[in-house]
């Protein structure tokens, strides 16, 4: 974790496990690495107070699912805010829809505005350059399906 001036920020270091036990809102937004797969499961959930939301907006395997399942099902969290799932594209039967404490949506976070705005911007960018026989910064090769 870097150096983060904590007096800046108007904030303070704790542990997980204080986070989990003090938070209404427990918000994950982290990469997917061997240290966060699997970072929020039974242990964790059971330290959320009853009142508090999950919002995963990182990567779905950073939350186990079905220890989510168990405990939106028992109460023990006030519910969830899901945008990535373990498997995605979420299937249509997946147990997480018939709570009605939980929403979803299908991986569109970072469809914002200002994203859209930008991407845009890089496409129209993209495309005076292709035109002008520039090199393009950035090269994606799309493969069609089969």
């Amino acid at each position: 974790m870097p150096d983060i001036d904590t007096e800046l920020v108007g904030g303070s270091m704790t542990s997980l496990q204080e986070l989990l036990e003090r938070s209404d809102v427990v918000a994950l937004n982290a990469e997917l690495t061997d240290e966060t797969r699997g970072l929020i499961g039974e242990e964790e959930l059971t330290q959320m107070q009853e009142s508090a939301f999950l919002v995963n907006t990182a990567r779905g395997p950073i939350v186990d699912e079905e220890a989510l399942v168990d405990a939106l099902r028992s109460n023990s969290i006030a519910g969830a805010g899901l945008d990535v799932f373990a498997t995605e594209p979420l299937r249509p039967d997946s147990v997480l829809l018939d709570f009605e404490n939980v929403v979803i949506t299908p991986h569109t976070s970072a469809v914002t505005t200002d994203s859209r705005v930008k991407s845009i911007r890089r496409l129209t960018t993209n495309v005076t350059k292709l035109l002008a026989g520039e090199h393009l910064p950035n090269r994606y090769l799309a493969t069609p399906s089969p």
